[in-house]
């Protein structure tokens, strides 16, 4: 039976789901326009540049993302969320501590993007190890509303004072912290919850095709649209720009 209130059913599990659906997979997007303005002054990057780097990090989250959904159910959620860890907190160290040209730095952030997709589908599966999936969404979209307010300001005193580098260092310490979840990570979907729907075979796409973990994934590409689709333009100029010029 679904419990009721305004309390959120299990904090544990609240917490795993937004480290890693949030904190951990789409930290890199919530943070991309301070990202972008500390890579502009810092590495002397074209405002095409930076959109792209955006969007190839993006890419690498998405891919990662939809190819591990379908497995999530199988178990192992521990070790590939340690994995996920593993891989954006060091690839934002190296980011931070190594001189790096442009296409350097855009290998790092798709690899970053494949860390971050592990953690996101990590975090939508735990979502389903709710009671109530719907309602612990919206928990997840005020914990979301809370992070952000504190976490921007943060992040732009941090670009203020240390540029991309310290950027880069508070992206790698927000995930650590983020990483603790893993205690109150469920390593399986929901055995009772599982019981209570063997009526309906849904099969293992449930996860990828179910309301909560659509709507996550738009919110997502709603923002990384955001964030890039200018510079898409901007690209695109520039190319048929670079294709008028020697036939004038």
């Amino acid at each position: 039976m679904t419990r009721r209130g305004i309390w959120p059913e299990n904090w544990g599990l609240l917490y795993a789901a937004f480290a890693f659906s949030q904190g951990i997979g789409l930290i890199s997007s919530w943070t991309l326009p301070i990202l972008a303005g500390s890579l502009m002054t810092g590495l002397q990057l074209t405002t095409t540049e930076v959109g792209l780097l955006g969007t190839i990090e993006f890419a690498g989250l998405f891919l990662a993302s939809l190819i591990l959904a379908q497995f999530v159910d199988r178990g192992h959620r521990k070790r590939i969320a340690l994995v996920s860890v593993v891989i954006v907190v060091s690839l934002n160290l190296v980011c931070a501590l190594v001189d790096m040209d442009f296409t350097s730095l855009a290998a790092m952030r798709f690899a970053t993007g494949l860390g971050a997709g592990l953690a996101l589908a990590i975090g939508n599966a735990t979502i389903a190890n709710a009671i109530d999936a719907e309602r612990f969404s919206g928990h997840l979209t005020i914990m979301l509303v809370a992070f952000m307010v504190v976490i921007m300001p943060i992040f732009a005193r941090i670009s203020e004072r240390f540029g991309y580098q310290g950027v880069f260092l508070a992206l790698a310490a927000t995930v650590a912290i983020g990483a603790l979840s893993i205690l109150f990570l469920p390593d399986r979907p929901n055995e009772q919850l599982e019981k209570e729907s063997a009526g309906i075979d849904l099969g293992t796409d449930r996860i990828l095709l179910s309301t909560a973990g659509l709507m996550l994934l738009a919110v997502a590409l709603l923002f990384g649209a955001r964030d890039t689709f200018l510079i898409v333009i901007f690209v695109v100029v520039g190319l048929r720009g670079s294709h008028l010029r020697p036939s004038q």
